[in-house]
């Protein structure tokens, strides 16, 4: 038999594994296993699918949400991307969600990565075209008069963010044809958090969970740190964060999970993140 510590866990996990991406998969992947690979199944079988997949702190479609985001960071043109795209729609994750995944990973890793990501999911899942069965979008919700857009993404950013953090947020599109960071910041006003971030195929409250994901496994801690007030903003509370983070322990690494658990201490559990050590500080670009 292979490397196994607890033999109900694992036997648990291949029959999750099984169940979200395929009976083919797995026995391939069992059929194949060798010495070099026993102790990432042990973390996969054991770890992941009998003990994280299996919890109820998040529902199956938004930790597949959540992975497909991390993974994307990582692998943006793998087979751990391929299959965790396959096992979100398994979980019931709707193609207009998955669509909304896409939006927030360009817009949140930048064009390289996002067509990298985008080109492995229409390799597995197929791009839709509008006359084809299956597209749909609430996109007319979003669309509009200019103004009105722009404002919308004003009032989300200072609803995720603070008043204070975005005292200046409002920029007119005259100082952005000669400002440079104007221009910036009336892009992420009118599509990034108008169109985006107030998109309804994907909640915002949903959203935030994504994000947090994309930056925890991409290292960027300031911007996750204000991200989990974000949320701590949007409604989310500190058992659907701390799932968050316990999935990356699988998805993105034990350093990334622990650094994630340790900010989010300081804006969900401030009293008791005083007697945590110091976080490290600053951006991983």
């Amino acid at each position: 038999m292979a490397l196994t510590v607890i033999p109900a866990h694992r036997e648990a996990g291949i029959a999750g594994r099984t169940e979200i991406l395929g009976p083919e998969h797995v026995r391939l992947a069992l059929e194949r296993e060798h010495d070099l690979i026993e102790f990432h199944h042990l973390l996969g079988h054991e770890c992941s699918y009998a003990q994280i997949w299996t919890r109820t702190g998040l529902p199956k479609a938004v930790r597949s949400l959540v992975v497909v985001a991390m993974t994307a960071v990582l692998t943006p043109a793998g087979g751990s991307l391929r299959a965790h795209l396959r096992g979100a729609v398994i979980n019931g994750t709707s193609r207009a969600e998955i669509r909304q995944l896409m939006a927030t990973i360009s817009f949140y890793l930048g064009a390289g990565i996002g067509t990298e990501v985008i080109a492995t999911a229409a390799a597995e899942l197929g791009g839709l075209l509008p006359q084809d069965a299956g597209y749909s979008n609430r996109d007319a919700e979003v669309l509009g008069e200019r103004e009105a857009i722009r404002a919308r993404g004003e009032a989300m950013r200072r609803k995720m963010f603070g008043p204070c953090e975005t005292a200046n947020v409002s920029v007119s599109p005259g100082q952005a044809a000669s400002d440079a960071q104007a221009a910036y910041e009336l892009m992420r006003n009118e599509y990034l958090f108008g169109i985006v971030w107030c998109h309804p195929d994907l909640p915002a409250r949903t959203r935030i969970l994504v994000a947090i994901g994309i930056l925890c496994a991409s290292g960027r801690l300031q911007a996750l740190r204000e991200h989990l007030q974000a949320a701590q903003r949007l409604g989310c509370d500190w058992q659907e964060i701390k799932e968050v983070f316990l999935t990356a322990f699988v998805y993105c690494g034990d350093t990334a999970a622990d650094l994630g658990f340790r900010l989010a201490r300081e804006v969900f559990e401030p009293g008791q993140a005083d007697a945590c050590p110091p976080t490290p500080q600053g951006n991983k670009v």
